[in-house]
């Protein structure tokens, strides 16, 4: 379960907060989900695993985004088994995609982290 007090199988959870980007640029991200997922930059969605169970690679999708902040909202759901979610991206002239650092995510406004 990914907090206490939710079941460990058939959950949903939205987590919201902002995604600071570190260059203006085109950003490839990927989204690994044991069960379906969709990630909504800037209100808009930016990426979507609707049914993730067995896959090995990431879906992905290339966005253009300015350095800065980025309101950010990640839905994920799980129906059973393994819960597993993860948010990748390639930054601009980087060819590997690297799991999104925590330092890229702000909980609220003139946060420090």
């Amino acid at each position: 379960s990914p907090r206490p007090g939710l079941p460990r199988d058939n959950f949903s959870i939205r987590w919201t907060g902002y995604l600071r980007v570190p260059a203006t640029g085109k950003y490839t991200l990927g989204l690994l989900a044991n069960e379906g997922a969709r990630v909504y930059l800037d209100e808009q969605l930016a990426v979507e695993e609707p049914k993730g169970a067995n896959k090995r690679k990431p879906t992905q999708n290339t966005v253009s985004l300015t350095e800065g902040l980025h309101p950010l909202r990640v839905e994920f759901w799980d129906g059973g088994g393994l819960s597993r979610l993860r948010l990748f991206w390639r930054p601009p002239g980087s060819n590997a995609d690297e799991i999104v650092p925590a330092r890229a995510f702000v909980h609220e406004i003139g946060a420090e982290n």
